[in-house]
């Protein structure tokens, strides 16, 4: 059981995940981020497609609840991301909605990527929009013709 295969089957999953899309908002602050779900749906395939198991679990130690996520490699080697909840309410949901984030920043943490920076409200990264055109470079005038523009413009 070699760590060694494990790195190099994680590095090629990393070159397979797809990025995770802004497909949910926040309704207090109204900012777009990656769901758990569109997480998951960007990861996971590439994870499994190279023998690595998914493993979210929670637990508490001495320092509190805290969510593990874990990729364990077929060849027995495993990367782990420990991740501690800070519930903003009281009770189940609080813990609930705090597992839900560790879960997502967890995996996003260990897997080594981000959402994407603009957000595909209908996640249809397939349909390419046309480049815009780019403004062509002027060329460089030659120092010779630029110094001889600069004096003419001194002389007007």
């Amino acid at each position: 059981m070699s760590n060694k295969e494990a790195i190099a089957a994680l590095a090629l999953a990393q070159s397979q995940m797809k990025t995770p899309h802004k497909d949910a908002t926040n309704p207090h602050f109204r900012n777009r981020y990656a769901s758990l779900k569109s997480c998951i749906k960007a990861i996971k395939p590439a994870l499994n497609d190279n023998g690595f198991a998914l493993i979210q679990a929670a637990g508490k130690d001495e320092q509190g609840h805290y969510m593990q996520t874990t990729f364990e490699h077929t060849s027995g080697g495993l990367f782990t991301s420990k991740f501690y909840l800070e519930p903003e309410k009281k009770g189940m949901q609080g813990l609930g909605s705090a597992a839900t984030y560790a879960k997502r920043y967890g995996l996003l943490g260990l897997a080594g990527i981000e959402p994407d920076e603009e957000a595909d409200d209908d996640g249809n990264e397939a349909d390419e929009k046309p480049a815009k055109p780019q403004p062509k470079p002027q060329p460089k005038k030659p120092d010779a013709e630029a110094a001889h523009d600069a004096a003419v413009r001194e002389e007007q």
